[in-house]
């Protein structure tokens, strides 16, 4: 499974992130609204994000999103191992810049993303903060369900914390796309 892929649609370009991206993928960050419900709340910060930025970058499969009108990043994603099933893969660590919410474009990057991954696998989980309402709403819409919770550390950062566990199986996923 590559988890460092290059995807791409007629609107935007998906592909690994690279240290030259962490300026650009700050700035993308920098909107205080999109970590509001966030646990790391003042992860919009450049001084918070940088290092958050290079822990993405140091392990792997951090994907950033370039919209290619545009010729420019505009948020970024990560897969790994499922920490709660680490037979399985995740999608997670996800933000889109505020001025694309509620315009499909979630859904048009995830979706690149779950095909990606269902190509090979067939479970995806995504880990969501309880207090981020706000993302889970945004996966229940992709079709995926909460399981349960789970204590994660998926950045090995030495802190773990509580998340929600959603499910998203490739059967689920063919269709809600399908629907």
């Amino acid at each position: 499974m590559d988890i460092q892929p290059t995807l791409t649609d007629n609107a935007f370009c998906i592909r690994p992130l690279v240290e030259a991206d962490i300026a650009e993928l700050a700035k993308a960050a920098a909107d205080p609204l999109i970590w509001e419900q966030h646990p790391a709340k003042e992860r919009g910060v450049e001084a918070q994000f940088i290092p958050y930025a290079y822990k993405l970058l140091e392990t792997g499969g951090t994907v950033v999103f370039i919209k290619k009108d545009e010729d420019r990043i505009i948020g970024c994603s990560k897969f790994y191992p499922a920490p709660n099933a680490p037979q399985d893969m995740s999608i997670g660590f996800t933000f889109i810049q505020r001025v694309f919410w509620g315009k499909g474009v979630n859904f048009a990057l995830k979706s690149l993303m779950f095909n990606h991954l269902f190509q090979s696998e067939e479970r995806v989980w995504l880990h969501i903060a309880p207090e981020n309402f706000r993302s889970q709403r945004a996966t229940e819409k992709l079709g995926a369900c909460k399981t349960g919770s789970f204590e994660i550390d998926p950045l090995n950062t030495g802190i773990a914390s509580m998340h929600y566990c959603y499910l998203l199986t490739k059967a689920a996923w063919n269709e809600h796309i399908q629907s």
